[in-house]
């Protein structure tokens, strides 16, 4: 049986094994996007400097973000920008290929039955905008909030 560590001088849980897993996931995700992000801005570069310059940018990202979860507040403001830039380059990422899912069969559908035309550029431009937003944003807070323990 695990000990639980003391914080503060009040006990903290462990977060369970299925958070730390699903926070693996999100990170991986959140490095694919990443990826992608490089891609889009170094199309013609080789694969392996892409993927290779994008770790280099997640890691980057990490270490800023983690700012925010030590003990000393001098140092939120970078905590913060990284989250802040952590989620445009997720959106980034994102954003070229979101478009595909306002297509999909059960939103195309939701847009009938409330009479919008997904084909729009203007439903286009502005849908795939906001699902990169909201997939960027959680993207860069999941794997952070995910694997942290319960207070």
């Amino acid at each position: 049986m695990r000990s639980i560590p003391a914080k503060d001088g009040k006990a903290v849980k462990p977060a369970p094994p299925i958070r730390r897993i699903m926070a693996v996931v999100a990170q991986l995700a959140s490095y694919m996007t990443t990826l992608w992000a490089v891609q889009w801005i170094w199309d013609d570069g080789p694969l392996g400097y892409q993927v290779l310059a994008a770790a280099v940018v997640e890691v980057l990202l990490i270490a800023m973000k983690s700012a925010l979860f030590n003990d000393d507040g001098g140092d939120d403001t970078i905590g913060w920008a990284g989250f802040a830039i952590d989620a445009v380059v997720n959106a980034g990422g994102v954003l070229p290929r979101a478009g595909k899912l306002l297509t999909w069969p059960p939103i195309a559908g939701l847009f009938d039955l409330f009479g919008v035309d997904g084909a729009d550029p203007t439903v286009q431009t502005v849908g795939s905008f906001l699902i990169a937003a909201v997939v960027g944003i959680l993207l860069s807070v999941l794997p952070h909030r995910l694997w942290k323990d319960k207070d």
